[in-house]
């Protein structure tokens, strides 16, 4: 077989990537304002003497994220939205600068968003939530739920339409 069929037959590295991005059905979703996102705020902690991390072991990214959002002091670089379902970034040189370094152990913000994405945080990209990151089992004043909060594998990623994008303020 020539390399001109091999390239015919073998999806480029783009194509491959489109085609790994499933797309949500509009008919397997939830009717607004919730869609594809699944309220978690009443379940209950299960084993509350279980640490969010173990003794003498570095926090996983999102006990350190919350922990981020729960200091009063860094609230002018890094918040959780009024009703506690997403957070944002407010300075993010700032936040590349000083909180990264501190919490992470390096200073890049590309190296930061892949560890949000990787952990299954969606961004929002309109309305008052907009460039806000949520997942389920991200809520404030609810810690325990990070314990539950599984590390998505390298399964394809699901696109979801700006259009299906859940309405925190009325969940």
């Amino acid at each position: 077989m020539s390399k001109a069929d091999q390239m015919q037959q073998t999806p480029s590295k783009a194509n491959r990537a489109c085609k790994s991005k499933k797309s949500i059905d509009p008919q397997n979703i939830a009717p607004a304002p919730y869609f594809h996102y699944t309220d978690r705020s009443r379940e209950v902690d299960e084993d509350p003497l279980t640490p969010l991390a173990p003794p003498y072991r570095i926090p996983n990214f999102l006990v350190k994220l919350f922990c981020i959002l729960s200091r009063d002091d860094l609230r002018h670089i890094i918040k959780w939205l009024p009703h506690g379902r997403s957070w944002r970034i407010i300075d993010p040189v700032e936040f590349e600068m000083s909180v990264i370094p501190t919490y992470f152990g390096h200073s890049s913000m590309n190296s930061f968003l892949r560890q949000v994405n990787g952990w299954g945080f969606k961004r929002m990209t309109q309305g008052r939530n907009k460039n806000s990151y949520y997942n389920e089992y991200f809520l404030r004043g609810l810690p325990h739920l990070c314990k539950k909060a599984p590390r998505p594998s390298n399964v394809a990623s699901i696109y979801v339409d700006s259009k299906y994008e859940p309405d925190m303020y009325a969940i």
